[in-house]
């Protein structure tokens, strides 16, 4: 199985695994980036997802250092998340190693994410266990 690279931006490398449907979004060692930069990756990764009929994500938040502010969240749940997740399967997320990181992440998740999908959802502490339950039938 073979990560194709689809895009690199200053936030994450995208890859794409076509024949499981999956791109992984590898998120990098940032302790600070712009909402502009966030939404910009937000909206190219969305539209590669719904032009090439994506059905699982793995979103790799472990070395992400960054924290999202409320005005962020919100702005996905309704330009990104409430398109998404109706038409995903599998939706795996990597937890950051950072406290903090993983406090935002987290409220995040309890506060937007979930009660929106309609995909399956699943927290990993790491890629190999994520990429595992997503090649699960």
């Amino acid at each position: 199985m073979e990560k194709k690279l689809i895009f690199d931006t200053p936030l994450a490398s995208i890859y794409f695994i076509p024949e499981h449907s999956l791109i992984i979004i590898d998120y990098k060692d940032i302790k600070f980036i712009d909402e502009e930069t966030l939404k910009k990756q937000a909206l190219r990764t969305a539209s590669f997802i719904q032009e090439n009929g994506i059905k699982n994500v793995i979103y790799n938040t472990l070395k992400f250092q960054s924290v999202f502010s409320l005005d962020y969240q919100k702005w996905v749940v309704e330009n990104i998340n409430k398109k998404l997740l109706q038409i995903l399967d599998k939706v795996a997320l990597i937890e950051p190693k950072n406290l903090i990181t993983s406090l935002s992440f987290e409220q995040y998740l309890e506060g937007n994410l979930k009660t929106l999908a309609k995909a399956k959802i699943a927290i990993f502490n790491e890629e190999e266990k994520a990429l595992d339950w997503i090649l699960k039938k």
